[in-house]
């Protein structure tokens, strides 16, 4: 296995090396959308990394794979879920500089 993750360690790391390349090479107007693609494979190498560290899958074979990418996208929704939750609940605050709940000591 940790033949495996350090493969996958070098295939990151080239995929990132090859993607700093083009963006040099790429006109300006193409450099927003590099850095998102960019920054999207990353979140996506990163949460893949996380959640193969946290459920330990056995890639070894067909079903061990289909079961690690339901759990992957069970995380990634549940995740997403979160994040929807936290934006609803910042929006419903009141963010007025009168806030009745604030108290004022001086």
């Amino acid at each position: 296995m940790a033949v495996e993750m350090s493969s996958v360690g070098v295939f990151v790391i080239i995929l990132i090396v090859v993607v700093f390349i083009v963006m040099k090479v790429a006109n300006v107007k193409q450099e927003i959308v590099i850095k998102l693609t960019l920054a999207l494979f990353l979140l996506l190498t990163i949460s893949l990394t996380y959640v193969y560290f946290k459920t330990d899958p056995d890639l070894s074979s067909v079903s061990g794979a289909v079961e690690f990418g339901k759990t992957y996208f069970l995380w990634f929704g549940n995740a997403w879920n979160n994040v929807r939750t936290l934006t609803s609940n910042t929006l419903k605050m009141d963010w007025s500089y009168n806030n009745k709940t604030m108290t004022s000591d001086t």
